[in-house]
């Protein structure tokens, strides 16, 4: 029997029931179990088939050190926040006229709207992680400049406020 028991048939007339080989479990609503599976089973990190190899697919699924890579540059962007805050208390100045400001208006604000600035160009890069801009720089490396950045941006923050 199939759905509400009506017999299902495919399109050319047979019987579902014949070659059915489903338990009537719906596997698809163990979401949590989907997602920890694709760390051990690894399927689809890259294109379906070679002829989509030239049309920049995205993955169906990513690596886990990208997952690493991006929630670092998030906090890195938590930590450049507050160094900035704790620089301009100490009579530093904003040099981003947007940034500056932000925080002149909310300080609450400019966290906000940094925050969700920098997760928003993250998603971008994680999307589109294996297309190359300029045949040579993928998302992935661009997500890691972004993070070598903040670190030496924070590298910096931390010296100017050891200076002062």
């Amino acid at each position: 029997m199939g759905v509400n028991g009506r017999m299902l048939h495919f399109a050319d007339g047979a019987p579902a029931s014949l070659t059915d080989r489903r338990s009537g479990a719906d596997r698809r609503r163990r979401h949590v179990r989907a997602f920890f599976y694709q760390f051990v089973c690894q399927r689809r990190h890259g294109d379906r088939r070679a002829s989509c190899a030239s049309h920049h697919a995205c993955a169906d699924v990513h690596h886990p050190l990208l997952l690493l890579l991006t929630l670092s540059v998030l906090l890195l962007c938590i930590v450049d926040s507050y160094n900035t805050l704790a620089l301009l208390d100490q009579g530093g100045v904003e040099l981003n006229p947007f940034m500056r400001q932000l925080i002149e208006q909310d300080v609450v604000l400019f966290f906000g709207v940094k925050y969700v600035m920098t997760a928003a160009g993250l998603v971008v890069l994680v999307v589109f992680n294996r297309v190359r801009l300029l045949n040579t720089l993928s998302g992935n490396h661009l997500i890691g400049f972004v993070l070598l950045g903040y670190g030496v941006l924070i590298g910096y923050q931390y010296w100017l406020l050891g200076a002062y």
